[in-house]
């Protein structure tokens, strides 16, 4: 009921066990390779071990990319259940939408290049470069479903919340519309949680993320004002506070005060838009100072 894909049922489970398999391919190398060097095995041998390994999992990684493909078209059977959405007129994609299409195609083709370059260094004799380039990417790939997982799930929860308060207030301005900043923030933990963990995977030191974290904490000079994280969580907490009290003062004036006047619905909505504005730019020069 919550596929991420627009793949049809007998192409999600080939997907599923492609990437139970790739897991398996995953298992095998560090497990394998890893006690062939403990034990102190020859370049060469360690070559001849990684060969084999690395071309299965360029085997498995390569369909299962193409499965998954964010370019994909969809199947048969997603097409025929997007047909009442299909009759609608035609909108505009999003910028941050193709953005982001954008960039999971360019990560698919560079995943697709390790696919098959991985086996390729393998076969002429680069051992390391192959093991790390194939168990990196495979793992990278990992992380980031994880975490679309957690963001989808975040998401389609706020989705829900904000169609059911809308249908409890109709005609209403729904008071479940802050949720939509959940995703966002949840967005940022997830990236936040995230990048560490791909820094390492690809090189970092974790003295290198202590000293970022050092930097981040202490802070920055700017200008000659020493800026740190706090200030601008400071900044957000007094902005959303002054922004939210903004928001109930509009609410209570649309709901029992305006009503009660002699005022026309023109009137009533510019005095409303004024409020907006005006709590808008409070909010904004209470949070900077």
């Amino acid at each position: 009921e919550m596929r991420l894909s627009r793949l049809d049922d007998a192409h999600a489970r080939r997907a599923a066990r492609l990437g139970v398999l790739l897991g398996v391919v995953l298992m095998v190398a560090v497990t394998v390779l890893d006690t062939a060097e403990a034990v102190s095995m020859s370049p060469g041998a360690l070559s001849v071990l990684n060969l084999p390994i690395i071309a299965a999992g360029g085997l498995v990684l390569w369909p299962l990319l193409r499965l998954v493909h964010p370019r994909r078209r969809p199947t048969e059977h997603a097409t025929e259940a997007a047909e009442p959405e299909a009759a609608q007129p035609d909108q505009a994609e999003p910028d941050d939408a193709s953005l982001g299409r954008g960039i999971a195609t360019a990560a698919f083709a560079l995943a697709r290049g390790v696919a098959v370059g991985a086996p390729v260094l393998a076969a002429a004799g680069y051992y390391a470069a192959s093991r790390e380039l194939f168990l990196n990417t495979s793992i990278t790939l990992g992380v980031l479903g994880v975490s679309t997982i957690l963001y989808t799930l975040v998401r389609n929860w706020v989705e829900d919340q904000v169609a059911t308060d809308g249908q409890e207030h109709a005609g209403d301005q729904p008071r479940g519309s802050g949720l939509r900043l959940i995703p966002v923030v949840a967005g940022a933990v997830i990236l936040v949680l995230a990048l560490p963990a791909l820094a390492l995977l690809w090189g970092a030191r974790p003295a290198d993320l202590a000293e970022v974290w050092s930097i981040l904490v202490e802070g920055g000079s700017i200008g000659g004002a020493r800026i740190a994280p706090g200030d601008f969580l400071a900044f957000l907490v007094v902005f959303a506070q002054i922004y939210t009290l903004t928001r109930m003062l509009q609410g209570l004036l649309s709901r029992s005060v305006l009503p009660n006047t002699r005022l026309d619905t023109g009137a009533r909505t510019s005095l409303l838009s004024f409020v907006g504005y005006a709590g808008f730019a409070t909010a904004g020069l209470a949070a900077v100072s």
